[in-house]
């Protein structure tokens, strides 16, 4: 299933219905895709405009780097989808005999893990996003600044989204250096996406009174 090619309306109805997938973790990431696309529109308006002709260069840049995380988020989007369906397969392995058990238990945590590793690559994409927002809320064109400010909320969202997916599925994984090395990661990438969110909002709010 491409959710990231359906309609608005399908993809919600997806979205509420009975079905494990999509979850919370393809929410999180499309989060993320919305912010870098207003990010790109952000760069896009400042672009051709005389006033901001030096930076032009910069803005060009931006674009082009906020469409390939962009484009990142929306394959993370099935991505996310996908590990789920294979969790799912690993749990209905036979489990009658001694080795069908272990190869079923392996087969789970393989799943967790890779279940763990979608998100992370979510705050990571979201992350990279929230720099190029940065910039532009002090280079931009001022007239994005009311959708960098909520590009800046969507980034905050995708984070702490992706972060409670990494968080439910590290519980039932049983490598305590998987773990350890995954809540590191997350306890540098996210309070980065969390900082930069806080700034959009406090320009934001400067400027707009």
């Amino acid at each position: 299933m491409e959710y990231s090619q359906m309609t608005v309306s399908d993809f919600l109805r997806a979205l509420g219905s009975s079905s494990a997938t999509p979850g919370g973790g393809t929410a999180a990431a499309l989060c993320g895709a919305m912010a870098g696309s207003l990010c790109t529109m952000a760069a896009s308006v400042t672009l051709g405009r005389e006033t901001y002709k030096d930076v032009w260069v910069e803005m060009k840049g931006i674009a082009e780097e906020a469409r390939t995380h962009t484009a990142v988020l929306l394959e993370l989007m099935e991505r996310d989808a996908e590990a789920y369906s294979s969790f799912i397969e690993a749990a209905r392995m036979p489990r009658t005999t001694e080795a069908e058990r272990e190869a079923r238990k392996a087969r789970i945590q393989e799943a967790l893990k890779a279940a763990c590793h979608t998100p992370l690559e979510t705050t990571r994409a979201v992350k990279e996003i929230a720099r190029l927002m940065e910039t532009l809320l002090f280079k931009g064109n001022p007239n994005a600044m009311a959708d960098l400010g909520t590009a800046g909320k969507l980034l905050s969202a995708a984070a702490q989204s992706a972060a409670y997916n990494i968080k439910a599925n590290l519980k039932e994984v049983e490598d305590p250096c998987f773990k350890e090395d995954m809540l590191r990661e997350l306890g540098f990438e996210r309070p980065l996406v969390e900082a930069s969110a806080m700034v959009a909002e406090a320009e934001m709010m400067k400027r707009l009174g």
